[in-house]
């Protein structure tokens, strides 16, 4: 059993699902999510759940600026410069491979906030293999979303779940043998961010491909077709 907030699960399963604009297939997705997970603590009834969402901040952050590769913003920080342009590259490349599946695909550049997380994450990465960079291209997009969540929701992240969680399971990869031996399955939906599936995503490079993927037709708005459980024409950053 999970021992989980379960206020707080809603809150962010209802944060990243917001725009379906339908609350009962919201509460629907945390009964079900409850069930894989097996929380410690009973999901809310639907009448709680809309109480708990009146209660919920209203606010929303603007959309994240988009910066183009080699735009002046990057700096003239080697390190950072190194690390932006080499991640851009392997973008470019995967949104190439993956056209056919994502009608429109284009990668324009990362947000501001995913440059940002790049470059804070870079140490845990070897970016000399595309592997581990599309890894931090995943993981720099989990901390930009984990970190507007929070600041729209005024709240903060707990450390031993969501990104930070998933980063030390990366960092200890070779440490711990029972954290890669279990197998991922094949992404049909995207995984609750919460979830044993979500934070282990990292095992196999073809399911890091459809999450880079995934992340820049939702931070572009382009089309997602093939991927179910995904919601499309997405502004920056909203995620």
């Amino acid at each position: 059993m999970i021992d989980i907030d379960v206020n707080a699960a809603c809150s962010r399963i209802y944060y990243d699902n917001k725009e379906t604009k339908n609350k009962k297939q919201i509460h629907n997705l945390i009964l079900m999510t409850a069930v894989n997970e097996v929380w410690d603590d009973h999901p809310p009834e639907y009448t709680t759940f809309l109480r708990w969402i009146r209660k919920w901040p209203k606010d929303e952050l603007p959309p994240d600026k988009i910066i183009r590769p080699w735009d002046e913003s990057w700096g003239n920080d080697p390190v950072r410069i190194r690390t932006l342009s080499v991640l851009s590259d392997v973008t470019r490349n995967v949104c190439k491979q993956k056209e056919s599946e994502y009608p429109g695909l284009e990668f324009q550049g990362f947000t501001d906030r995913v440059c940002s997380w790049a470059c804070k994450l870079s140490a845990f990465f070897e970016l000399t293999l595309q592997y581990e960079c599309k890894v931090l291209i995943h993981f720099a997009h989990t901390f930009a979303e984990d970190e507007r969540y929070a600041k729209t929701m005024k709240t903060t992240l707990p450390l031993d779940s969501g990104g930070p969680f998933m980063l030390m399971r990366w960092h200890h990869r070779n440490q711990e043998p029972e954290v890669t031996v279990v197998d991922t399955p094949p992404i049909k939906e995207r995984p609750w961010r919460g979830s044993a599936t979500w934070r282990y995503t990292w095992r196999d490079e073809k399911v890091m491909e459809d999450m880079v993927a995934l992340h820049i037709s939702r931070q572009t708005g382009a089309d997602v077709v093939g991927a179910t459980g995904v919601i499309t024409n997405q502004s920056a950053g909203g995620e």
